[in-house]
């Protein structure tokens, strides 16, 4: 497992680094304004999942609402995905980290992105 360094785009733009996805999944540090880019050269397709960590919140006059895992399907070849934000509350581990996961890690690339907010 790796812990993924996050990248900034901003309006100047941003040559993102591509890391490789480890066979026991892979880390990275959440802020909420995090977006992963997956890319995918393997001749079959790869699903790429972020677990959430708190997955039962309730509320009132709701019950108790589910959160799902936030995953994408990467296809085969050339495919290409984004995936996130993710929020804090709901992804990340006791640590401030999101977990990833793939269903097989051979050429599946990864790049973190964190997008800023010029604005404010």
């Amino acid at each position: 497992m790796a812990t993924f360094t996050v990248e900034s785009s901003d309006e100047d733009g941003l040559a993102a680094t591509y890391n490789s996805a480890a066979s026991g999944g892979d880390q990275f540090a959440n802020d909420g304004r995090i977006v992963l880019h997956i890319k995918n050269t393997n001749a079959s397709a790869r699903t790429v999942t972020v677990t959430a960590q708190n997955t039962s919140v309730p509320k009132r006059g709701f019950g108790n609402l589910t959160k799902s895992n936030a995953s994408v399907s990467v296809p085969a070849t050339t495919g290409e995905r984004f995936l996130g934000p993710f929020p804090v509350d709901a992804f990340n581990d006791a640590s401030g980290n999101c977990q990833i996961t793939y269903t097989a890690e051979t050429g599946v690339t990864v790049a973190v992105i964190k997008i800023n907010d010029s604005i404010g």
